[in-house]
């Protein structure tokens, strides 16, 4: 609730202060701040993606491990406890 009492609406369209938008007149034609912060926020999303599915492939791993383990030993009867081991660091 703080942040939205922060924002006030804007009485002048020319007073920008408290806007969210980038895409503003001052930087028309060619728009090259506004792309520009687009482009950074949107590598930074990817490389955040890429990140996380780079750590939590290991789990991932163990996990598709644990379950062929369990399907194999249900076809025999028996039951597996084993569970995923999440290192820290």
């Amino acid at each position: 609730m703080a942040i939205l009492s922060t924002c006030k609406p804007l009485s002048n369209h020319t007073d920008a202060r408290y806007s969210a938008q980038i895409f503003r007149s001052k930087y028309a034609p060619r728009y090259a701040v506004p792309y520009a912060v687009c482009i950074a926020f949107f590598a930074a999303s990817i490389g955040s993606v890429l990140s996380m599915w780079y750590f939590c492939s290991d789990v991932e791993k163990q996990t598709r491990m644990i379950n062929r383990e369990r399907r194999a030993a249900g076809k025999e009867g028996v039951m597996i406890e084993a569970d995923v081991e999440v290192s820290k660091g």
